[in-house]
């Protein structure tokens, strides 16, 4: 566990170490998340390329028209379309 402190403006420095742990670069958005008296700061993820490596590869290869079908079935199955 790390120590911050707050500045007179509210800001709050996040250790190097620990932003180069969670990717957080300058500009990158948070999550201000307050509950149970504790202030949780939650990376905002809207890169795709951290999804690499987390799932298996494909058995065979899958074109565009197989996948926009897919996604158009499953919508039609959670009702959203």
């Amino acid at each position: 566990m790390k120590t911050v402190s707050v500045s007179s403006k509210g800001q709050v420095v996040i250790p190097r170490d620990v932003r180069q742990r969670l990717g957080i670069q300058q500009g990158s958005d948070l999550r201000l998340v307050e509950e149970a008296g504790t202030l949780r700061l939650i990376p905002q993820r809207t890169d795709i390329t951290i999804l690499k490596g987390r799932l298996r590869k494909p058995s065979k290869p899958v074109s565009i028209e197989e996948l926009n079908d897919t996604i158009a079935s499953r919508r039609k199955v959670l009702g959203s379309a």
